[in-house]
This record gives structure tokens, sequence and C-alpha cells, in this order.
């Protein structure tokens, strides 16, 4: 009896060996040990016990193996998604790419064509750009055609109405903010964040206030922003397109603007020239969207009589290529 013992023990400490090394079991000699007889009633009830736990090892194993396999088919899953996404963005840039390419910007005047030539020598350098000009005369169109022939051309344009945020978000939406702040609040990134890699444009630069101007400025100088509720800064790489159709040298000598913000962001200048000194351009505008209505809306071309074409070239339009546009 001793040696059957011996031998059960023997085998008992093979399995664990087995077991340990993640060798397969041997399944038949251990529930032979389970039998009457074979051993004594002790090692028969410790032979019992070891075969529950290499069942519920293997049963372990077989969940983690279904486990891995979903974990596989969710990566693959995933991986096809990103693909997607990165195709989808991919068409999404080409096509802005081409909506903003400068030679579909209508205008053969010099004034245009200075204009346009700035824009491309902007657009090579990393540097902040100012964008001044009356309303309605595109300085959004040029904002995105600066950005699209960049560097930075793949990566997030952020446009900001900086008359759209009240002062009392403006950091949380400028800058971000971090959960439970406030009750409900969640952590969320700020525009600035949101641009990081690419262009932020901040339209209407001088309705923005002394105080936010000082805080836009610190952005500017440290490359970095404070969510509201943070202690960590987080760096931030931006070019800032601003635009204003505000005299900002006026602004400065009133102390409306800040003088060291002004410098900050007027590394490069663009002037747009107002529509009634465009000349000739006012016509080929004209034409232009009177077609694109016309499409939109799904009537039949339409032309301008010569009257008309004399009445546009007399107009002043102080609206700009927007009041045009709403003319046509």
């Amino acid at each position: 009896m001793h040696e059957k013992n011996a031998r059960t023990l023997a085998l008992l400490i093979r399995l664990c060996d087995d077991l340990a090394w993640g060798r397969p079991a041997d399944e038949d000699a251990l529930f032979a040990l389970t039998r009457e007889g074979s051993s004594s009633p002790e090692l028969e009830r410790l032979a019992e016990a070891f075969g529950m736990m290499i069942v519920k090892v293997e049963a372990r194993e077989f969940h983690r193996a279904e486990l891995l396999e979903k974990v596989e088919q969710l990566s693959q899953e995933l991986e096809k998604s990103r693909l997607r996404l990165h195709e989808e963005n991919r068409l999404v840039v080409e096509t802005l790419q081409k909506e903003y390419n400068v030679r579909r910007i209508i205008g053969r005047c010099p004034a245009m064509r200075q204009v346009v030539a700035q824009a491309l020598a902007i657009a090579r350098r990393p540097i902040n750009t100012l964008i001044l000009g009356p309303s309605g005369t595109g300085k959004e169109i040029f904002a995105k055609t600066i950005h699209y022939h960049s560097p930075r051309r793949d990566a997030p344009f952020v446009a900001v109405n900086c008359t759209a945020i009240p002062d009392s978000l403006f950091e949380s939406e400028m800058f971000g903010i971090e959960k439970g702040v406030a009750t409900g609040v969640s952590a969320r990134r700020g525009l600035v964040e949101e641009a990081s890699g690419g262009t932020l444009f901040l339209d209407e630069l001088a309705d923005m206030s002394l105080p936010n101007q000082a805080k836009l400025l610190r952005v500017l100088e440290e490359r970095e922003v404070l969510r509201v509720g943070s202690a960590r800064p987080v760096p931030v790489d931006i070019k800032v397109i601003a635009a204003t159709n505000v005299d900002l040298r006026q602004a400065v000598a009133r102390g409306r603007f800040r003088e060291d913000l002004y410098y900050r962001l007027n590394v490069a200048e663009l002037t747009l020239p107002p529509l009634r000194e465009r000349g000739d351009d006012i016509l080929l505008l004209a034409r232009h969207l009177l077609a694109q209505h016309a499409h939109n809306m799904e009537r039949a071309a339409l032309t301008l009589a010569p009257a008309t074409q004399q009445c546009l070239l007399a107009y002043d339009w102080p609206g700009n290529v927007r009041e045009l546009s709403n003319e046509m």
C-alpha cells in the first residue's frame, strides 16, 4: 500500500509539473487514481481535487482562447475602420484643397494678383498672419487657402468667431475644461488644442476683450494651454491666422487692442481690396455667382444684360462680395 501511495504522489507531482509548464496532463492516469482502492482515501481525495483543478484550468484556457479570438476579430474590425476613416479623411482633405486652390480664386485685377501671390508666400512659412479688409471681401476664404497650401494642410483648420464666445466661457471654449469642475461638466479639449498641428483662424479679432487678449497672448508665447480646473499645461503647435475689418493700429493707439498681441499676430499682413476697387472682377464674380445660384436652385443658365453690367460696375458695393452674391 505504501508503494501505491508513493507512486500516486510521484504521479501527482509529475502532473503538477506538467500543469506548471503548460504541458498537457495525463488525464487518464489522473482519473485512474480516483478509483476506490487505488491508493489511500486521502490521496484519492487529493487526486479528485487535482482533477477538478485541471478541468477548471482547461475551461479557463478555453475561455481565454475564445476571448483572444474575439479580441483579434475586434482588432481587425478596428483596423478596417481606421483605414476607412483615413481614406475618408484623405478624400475630404483633397476636396478642400481643390475647393480652396488659388486657381479657383476669381480675380484678375493687379491688387488681387498681388494678394494671391502674398498668400502663397505666407502659406509656405510657419508664421502668424493678419488678414485685413472690409467685411465681405473673403477673409476666411483666404485663411483656408493659406492653410490648404501649407505644410499643415492635412491637420485641422479650426475657425473661431471671437464675437460669438461670451467672456464667461472664453477660457473653457478656447482652452478646454477638466471633468468635475462644475456639476455635470465632462472633460473636453478647447478650440486651441483642437487646432494643434494645424491652423487656428480667429475671425473678428478686434471684438475680443482685453482680458481675453492677454490670455490668448500667453498661449501664443508659451505655446501651451491650461485647461480650466487643471494644473498641468498641454503643449500646442498652432499657426494663427486672424482677421478683422477694424484698423488695429488705431485700436492699439486708443487702448482697445493690446500692442504686444498685435505684433505677435502681425508677422505677415494680407490686405484684401474692397470690391469697388476691383474693376472688371465685379463682372467675373457676378457671372460665377449667378451660374452657381442658378445651379443650386435648378434653374436654367442666366446671362447679364449689357445694361445690368453697367449698373453692377457703377455701384459702390459696401457689402462687397457677400452683397454681390445676395444680389445674384
